[in-house]
């Protein structure tokens, strides 16, 4: 949605360090007396290492922002944050206008009025966007899961580092089978880093870490089921807090197939932790001895405040 700024409202930005990030502002400029609206551009040029206001509507104006355009020609990654100060000129947390966006060297962002935000690689190619629900959905090949521990073929959801604020939701629908074998206990995890690989940190997993109730072991029968996990931002940031929950849903019989119980479900809610920095979010799981799982389909999504 667009967004008015009156005469005595202040609409800043800046860049982590240095003077590379290239800024444009756009939109109609609107006399209040006179009822009506010019398309112009508000600001065009490099943003400083200091907050400063770039579009400051005069007098019997206000300025409606359509949209804002990024580009670092740089040969190093700038992070750039922005403020809405409603008739002031305070620039910190409390005014913070959306997350801040971190930009690779040759990588562009643009925020338009209906779509939010988009970051773009130095090839031209869209890597992420901070508006409407992303949702991707991979049916094939299918990926096998044996009893290792083992990161999930395409669950990995991809964000610019710093876009992990509260109202962000991200979900998974899987569609997982199972052979007649394996009586195990299986791990469910969810993982948090820049890997997209077993390498990145587990912040929920079965039975140790805030899921604090172990999954059911599993029984030697055929089975398939729908594994549901949602992670919802409640604070971002160095100390930030997530909210996730499971559910599973199984085709066999209450004591067969991938657990003895009937159709479960967990949830919980982390202590403060970093996740400033974050941009792979996956699943990882541990099957256990002679289990052997197949991940059919999976659909992934991510919805922005």
């Amino acid at each position: 949605m667009p967004f008015t700024l009156a005469a005595t409202d202040n609409f800043a930005a800046k860049q982590g360090v240095g003077t590379d990030v290239v800024l444009t502002i756009t939109g109609d400029d609107r006399t209040i007396s006179g009822n009506t609206d010019a398309y112009t551009v508000f600001k065009s040029g490099t943003i400083t290492a200091s907050a400063v206001s770039y579009a400051v509507p005069a007098s019997g104006h206000d300025y409606i922002i359509g949209s804002i355009h990024l580009s670092n020609p740089g040969a190093t990654a700038r992070v750039v944050t922005f403020y809405l100060s409603k008739g002031g000129t305070t620039y910190d947390a409390t005014t913070q206008w959306g997350p801040a966006i971190s930009l690779g060297a040759g990588e562009a962002a643009e925020w338009s009025d209906s779509g939010g935000w988009c970051v773009y690689n130095s090839s031209g190619v869209r890597k992420q966007t901070g508006g409407p629900s992303i949702v991707r959905a991979y049916y094939a090949p299918a990926q096998g899961i044996v009893a290792t521990r083992v990161y999930w073929t395409n669950s990995d959801i991809t964000v610019v580092a710093g876009a992990l604020v509260a109202g962000v939701r991200l979900k998974w629908d899987c569609y997982v089978t199972k052979t007649n074998a394996s009586t195990a206990v299986p791990i469910l995890e969810v993982l948090f880093g820049t890997n997209g690989s077993t390498a990145d940190t587990a912040r929920f997993v079965t039975a140790t870490t805030v899921w604090t109730t172990a999954m059911a072991a599993q029984t030697a029968a055929l089975d398939s089921m729908i594994l549901t996990v949602e992670m919802n931002i409640v604070g971002g940031g160095a100390s930030g807090t997530v909210f996730g929950h499971f559910r599973i849903v199984k085709q066999a019989a209450n004591n067969a197939g991938f657990q003895a119980v009937p159709n479960m479900t967990q949830a919980g809610l982390t202590g403060a932790i970093d996740i400033s920095a974050v941009t792979k979010i996956g699943l990882v799981s541990t099957t256990g001895t002679s289990a052997v799982w197949t991940l059919n389909q999976i659909i992934t999504e991510v919805t922005y405040p």
